[in-house]
């Protein structure tokens, strides 16, 4: 990507709204509590901010990577506006972390039976297929390659080892998270020790002869060695097959769909550009009541949001946040005096899930947020993503809890959704008893509106009126298939009144 006075001209880049200089050459960006102290010709951590001349700029400022009309129920916000729909957008990179990365010498195996180092996959992927597994049919498929990547992995703190086996002596770089396949699924390369086995194939030919794969091709081979390493770069790709995985150097890899949004960095040169008037047009166009600024993380887009939101307002329109809650408080009140209306937070779990999980980002910047959004009136509803081994242990989920109460209340909505395998983690997908276990400590323990998420039908995703347990709205997924409240919207049985903004 080109820098200085040729990238500003992109529509994409404009000067970031907070920020200060620390010195000749470097800023620090006060979009998000992780303040990037950047230098001049470099990005933050989010690939979104870059330093050029000194001055801090944004260069996704309404650049959208998706677009689409929601019900305000798979954000989810159930008691804001329920039944209602925002325009949803978001825009690239993330201010997590999301580290699955290869070193570029790796050689990726082709449809065509050779092989190719990923780092020569640059400039030509989209003109090559690659070989997938299908790991419950057992079989092999070509799959076109969905997106490409190249990161600094000092950049995003992450850590890369170097993993020999013992049979082959066949080796593979990558980071720390990068999974591989094992006896009991997929593991991140942090996670496996000596002497652990790992899925290998013998040899290409052998391979793209059998239709499903079988012992005689598909072999576990013993690490024999585990060394760090470091290195200046790192690649990886998603594939268009729903399987999500490939082979590298010969060991059995996954990749990850949200890549395509998450760990591809913006370049103003082939950004899709939608101005804050033009948002508002196509919301009213489409029937929307509000908007909504969603993946992967809203705050990318805060100097957008701050001069969209008054637009939004003055047609009539609502606006929303599905936040992971780590913007600084500065930004947070710049964007509720432009008017945003209500914001949902991501909360991932304990101190140890973030600094494990999350690049070491504090959970305490989360709750502190989600209580001032409270201060200044803005709606608020808080959402966990249970995941087994993560974050669903009594400890965990009674901690959540009682900071929630702490920090909230008990009429704040808290909801504990269902976790699938599709994303960075290869755990079976949580148990629904788990859920509903959350569910019922979070409603001993005084909340008053818990629900259980992602699972369609289930009787905890209604709302129950706390006072005298009244089905007030019942839920299959994001419809609502009835609503019984008063005009004051009390429950017309006890006359509980139930926080709720329609």
């Amino acid at each position: 990507m080109k820098q200085g006075v040729e990238l500003t001209r992109f529509p994409t880049v404009r000067e970031a709204r907070f920020y200060e200089k620390t010195g000749v050459d470097e800023t620090v960006c006060l979009a998000c509590e992780r303040r990037c102290r950047i230098k001049e010709g470099a990005r933050g951590f989010c690939g979104t901010r870059v330093n050029v001349e000194g001055k801090l700029y944004t260069i996704v400022y309404g650049d959208i990577s998706s677009i689409s009309a929601n019900p305000i129920e798979k954000k989810p916000f159930f008691h804001f506006h329920p039944g209602s729909y925002a325009l949803t957008v978001g825009t690239w990179s993330c201010n997590f972390s999301c580290p699955w990365c290869l070193d570029p010498n790796t050689e990726v195996l082709l449809s065509d039976g050779y092989t190719i180092p990923i780092g020569r996959l640059e400039k030509c992927w989209k003109h090559y297929e690659i070989i997938t597994y299908d790991l419950e049919r057992k079989t092999l498929a070509a799959s076109k390659i969905a997106r490409y990547f190249k990161i600094n992995p000092r950049s995003k703190g992450l850590r890369a080892f170097k993993i020999v086996t013992k049979e082959t002596g066949r080796e593979v770089i990558a980071t720390e998270e990068h999974p591989f396949y094992t006896p009991n699924g997929y593991s991140p390369l942090k996670d496996l020790k000596m002497g652990d086995r790992v899925a290998v194939y013998p040899k290409f030919k052998e391979w793209l002869k059998e239709s499903k794969l079988g012992d005689e091709v598909l072999v576990w081979e013993t690490i024999e060695s585990m060394e760090k390493v470091e290195i200046s770069d790192v690649r990886d790709l998603t594939t268009v097959k729903p399987t999500h995985n490939f082979f590298a150097n010969g060991f059995l890899v996954s990749n990850c769909q949200n890549y395509d949004i998450s760990k591809n960095q913006p370049d103003p040169g082939r950004a899709h550009y939608i101005g804050p008037q033009q948002f508002v047009d196509i919301a009213w166009m489409n029937g929307c009541e509000g908007t909504s600024i969603s993946f992967n993380e809203p705050t990318l887009l805060l100097e957008y949001s701050l001069d969209l939101f008054p637009l939004a307002r003055k047609k009539g329109l609502y606006n929303t946040f599905v936040s992971n809650g780590y913007m600084t408080l500065k930004a947070l009140d710049a964007l509720a005096e432009a008017g945003l209306d209500a914001i949902k937070f991501d909360v991932k779990g304990d101190e140890e899930a973030y600094e494990k999980y999350c690049g070491g980002v504090k959970a305490g910047v989360v709750w502190r947020n989600a209580r001032r959004a409270r201060e200044l009136g803005l709606h608020v509803e808080m959402v966990n993503l249970v995941i087994p081994g993560v974050n669903d242990d009594d400890d965990c989920l009674r901690q959540l809890v009682e900071t929630h109460l702490k920090e909230l209340g008990p009429d704040t909505p808290l909801h504990f959704t269902r976790y699938h395998p599709e994303y960075k983690f290869k755990a079976p997908s949580t148990p629904i008893k788990t859920l509903e276990k959350a569910r019922e400590l979070a409603r001993s323990l005084g909340v008053l509106f818990p629900y259980v998420g992602n699972v369609p039908g289930h009787k905890y995703e209604n709302t129950w009126c706390p006072g005298c347990g009244e089905l007030l709205i019942k839920r299959l997924g994001f419809n609502i298939l009835s609503m019984r409240l008063t005009s004051e919207g009390k429950c017309p049985r006890c006359g509980f009144q139930v926080p709720l903004i329609r």
